[in-house]
């Protein structure tokens, strides 16, 4: 999860996965359409058993709120920044540029 004008760096969140960087890549329309979600509607947490829940380190001001997708795109979810890092399989880290 990174902020909205954010601009990531792959690498940093395939270190924080286990994996390589050649296998990131953000997910087209087609891909997240197989799995019900929409671009701009996917949520901070999968529903895939073992996906992490990446988010940058910028994204967790306590004192402040997130936004993210909540499964379509006329729904929002509304987190408090420190209720994010304590989400399933959350690692909290920078990968962005």
């Amino acid at each position: 999860m990174l902020r909205a004008e954010g601009r990531g760096d792959f690498a940093r969140p395939a270190v924080l996965a286990g994996t390589s960087r050649s296998l990131l890549r953000a997910a087209d329309a087609g891909l997240l359409a197989a799995v019900g979600l929409v671009p701009g509607g996917v949520p901070p947490v999968s529903h895939r058993p073992g996906v992490p829940c990446l988010i940058d380190a910028a994204v967790t001001n306590p004192s402040r709120s997130v936004y993210c997708g909540a499964g379509s795109a006329d729904r929002t979810l509304q987190l408090n920044s420190a209720d994010l890092a304590r989400l399933p399989r959350a690692q909290v880290g920078t990968f962005s540029g």
